[in-house]
């Protein structure tokens, strides 16, 4: 009987720490890519504009109307966490994934800026940020999806590998369902 009984402590034990290690997982999952989206303050607003006639065949150049200055989005203090993520969510604006969760235009702005950010800081992962972001500047995209999925990794990514690299009609696609298209 007392075996019976250590048993079922036993067996209780394991079941309850195997909620809650679940529990922790799914909570963990749901924080990481809730981080993903970018979100916009109240009243702010952002357009996006397509300038096909800018945009050479491998890059779709985005004309945001601003309403928040690059200064403010990307601190010189942005954590190493902050800069995977900005990095990732401009990626998807190049990359064919299954998944994608979250967005943010890919402009020379941002490119820039970040590179600043990054060479002013003390960053683990500080070269491989500024191998991407300087072939971005040179409007190299050729390798946009190796360059997400080293993000990806470092950002402990198990969906959404990208698999190749968009085409200038994919993209345009992309930008506009992402981030609308402005009215003329």
């Amino acid at each position: 009987m007392k075996k019976l009984i250590l048993k079922n402590k036993i067996a209780s034990i394991i079941v309850a720490t195997l909620l809650v290690i679940s529990l922790g997982g799914g909570v963990w999952i749901y924080t990481s890519y809730a981080q993903e989206a970018p979100t916009l303050e109240p009243g702010q607003e952002l357009t996006v504009e397509v300038d096909e006639a800018s945009s050479t065949d491998e890059h779709v150049e985005v004309e945001e109307e601003r309403t928040q200055s690059v200064e403010q989005e990307f601190p010189m203090d942005m954590g190493e966490g902050e800069i995977r993520t900005a990095l990732h969510l401009m990626s998807h604006q190049k990359v064919k994934a299954k998944k994608k969760w979250g967005a943010l235009p890919l402009t020379e702005e941002r490119v820039n800026r970040l590179i600043t950010v990054v060479q002013s800081g003390d960053y683990n992962n500080g070269n491989q940020y500024l191998d991407i972001l300087n072939a971005w500047k040179n409007k190299d995209f050729s390798e946009a999806d190796k360059h997400h999925n080293t993000i990806w990794r470092l950002k402990d990514g198990t969906v959404g590998k990208a698999t190749g690299v968009l085409n200038k009609e994919q993209e345009i696609a992309f930008v506009e369902e992402k981030f609308g298209k402005k009215e003329e």
